[in-house]
């Protein structure tokens, strides 16, 4: 089982590797402090094929663009695993399901002057985060997924439970402030799952 955040660009600029991951850095440093976690974990990432899983050469300050035969995989040292994540196009079926969502979706007919004006770019990023990954690698995947959006003016949306779905669609800043924040969860059972991430990542990082 996994969750994924997708995020739709409103602007036709692309933001490179080395732009994502020095929002995405800062966001996290600043996550961390807020939560008396004083490690700061760098994050990296590396381009890789699918088949077979081969290390790329990482185009490290050109739009953060690849072919559908590869991923992106973001890492936080020092702990394991990672989110994948793609780049995707926006293709006939996404559309219909969009404009259909945005006709009888409450939520997404609040927001569907944003959506739609981001479904005229024609691609969209996908992050993922794997069953069993660390509490590190649970709050990073979403603040990555937010730096995407907030270089674009764009949105973050989730369908599978990422995060909770009267959430979405969501702007960069207003994911920043409720993500991972057990005093922003909207249940008790997320509230309660939230610490005890954070509770692992202070031991993870022996903060």
């Amino acid at each position: 089982m996994s969750t994924t955040f997708q995020v739709y660009p409103q602007t036709s600029y692309i933001p490179s590797f080395k732009e994502v991951v020095a929002v995405s850095q800062q966001k996290l440093n600043g996550f961390l402090d807020d939560y008396n976690i004083k490690a700061h974990p760098p994050i990296t990432v590396q381009l890789r094929t699918m088949e077979p899983d081969t290390i790329l050469s990482l185009p490290w300050e050109q739009p953060a663009i690849w072919s559908q035969d590869c991923y992106a995989w973001f890492i936080v040292s020092p702990v394991n695993g990672g989110t994948d994540a793609y780049f995707c196009d926006l293709d006939s079926e996404d559309r219909e399901d969009w404009n259909e969502w945005c006709q009888e979706d409450e939520q997404i007919a609040k927001r569907q002057g944003l959506v739609r004006a981001c479904l005229t770019q024609g691609y969209y990023w996908s992050f993922r985060r794997s069953m069993g990954q660390s509490g590190l690698i649970n709050l990073t995947y979403g603040l990555i997924a937010a730096s995407f959006a907030e270089l674009t003016d764009g949105f973050i949306y989730s369908l599978d439970g990422a995060w909770d779905y009267k959430r979405f669609p969501a702007t960069a800043q207003e994911l920043y402030s409720w993500y991972f924040r057990p005093e922003q969860a909207v249940d008790i059972d997320r509230k309660n799952w939230t610490e005890r991430c954070l509770a692992a990542i202070a031991k993870e990082l022996k903060a």
